[in-house]
């Protein structure tokens, strides 16, 4: 049986293993109560790409980040080589 495990969150970023549900448990969580087979399976697919969506929307901000991040540094080399440049100058 597939097990999915819950995460505790003990500090920022700090999280450990609570424990594993089982889909038995999972069925009979208020969630999925009164729902058929299809219609947990439908829930646990829009819950599947909503993840994949995460994800993807995750790894697009820090590759932004990591750009901008690039851009900073590239910036600021230019500052300090103007300054030095202007430092000689005067």
């Amino acid at each position: 049986m597939k097990k999915i495990t819950l995460l505790k969150q003990k500090g920022r970023f700090d999280y450990h293993r609570k424990h594993d549900l089982t889909d038995d448990e999972i069925r009979k969580s208020p969630l999925f109560e009164n729902l058929n087979e299809k219609e947990i399976a439908d829930v646990k697919a829009t819950l599947k790409q909503m993840c994949q969506i995460l994800l993807e929307t995750i790894e697009n901000q820090h590759t932004k980040l990591e750009l901008d991040t690039d851009k900073c540094h590239i910036a600021t080399g230019q500052l300090i080589e103007f300054e030095s440049f202007k430092n000689k100058a005067a």
